[in-house]
């Protein structure tokens, strides 16, 4: 009476809590990602070494800054003491970054839009490109950030985890491949 197409429907119905995608940190090289779930989808991005790379972004790092591409278009950044600047996609990037404490602190535009970002160990709030964000580790060592983010749309869900090495690398680094990853 029901073909197999119709019995496997029925099955991944009734099997509806069941995840749509894979347990992504059960991946052995999980901890070279950004990560980030949304309902219904997954964004990655693996970090080796000095690129970046995954299905919307190929950036790499240089004596001379960040170049390739990303969601918002051609990269070419560059490090000049506190700032990033340069071109990500058709807008300007200047973005002045702050650190004091634990809590850095990004601000200017990136991509030709404003904001503000403010980023700790366990939290990030603010607005980087398109995107407003406030995300935080609900339990000390959690390897998810969980929260909300908006990029000019409704408020979605999401959970972003962060490559375990990006602590290592030097601060403008951190908060470049962040950005790439982050802002659209």
């Amino acid at each position: 009476m029901f073909g197999a197409p119709a019995v496997a429907v029925a099955v991944m119905m009734v099997a509806g809590c069941a995840p749509i995608f894979p347990q992504l940190e059960q991946d052995p090289d999980f901890g070279h990602y950004f990560s980030m779930r949304k309902r219904g989808d997954a964004e990655q991005a693996r970090l080796d070494g000095p690129r970046l790379h995954g299905p919307d972004v190929e950036v790499t790092l240089s004596d001379s800054g960040f170049r390739g591409r990303t969601h918002v278009g051609i990269i070419d950044l560059r490090v000049d003491g506190d700032h990033l600047t340069g071109n990500a996609g058709s807008g300007r990037t200047d973005l002045v970054i702050a650190q004091q404490g634990d809590t850095v602190t990004i601000h200017g535009s990136y991509a030709g839009k404003l904001g503000e970002l403010h980023v700790q160990p366990n939290r990030i709030t603010g607005q980087v490109g398109s995107c407003q964000y406030d995300v935080s580790r609900r339990e000390s060592g959690a390897t998810w950030l969980e929260g909300r983010r908006t990029c000019g749309g409704p408020l979605q869900s999401i959970r972003l985890a962060l490559p375990k090495d990006l602590d290592a690398r030097p601060l403008m680094d951190r908060v470049a491949l962040l950005v790439l990853f982050l802002g659209l």
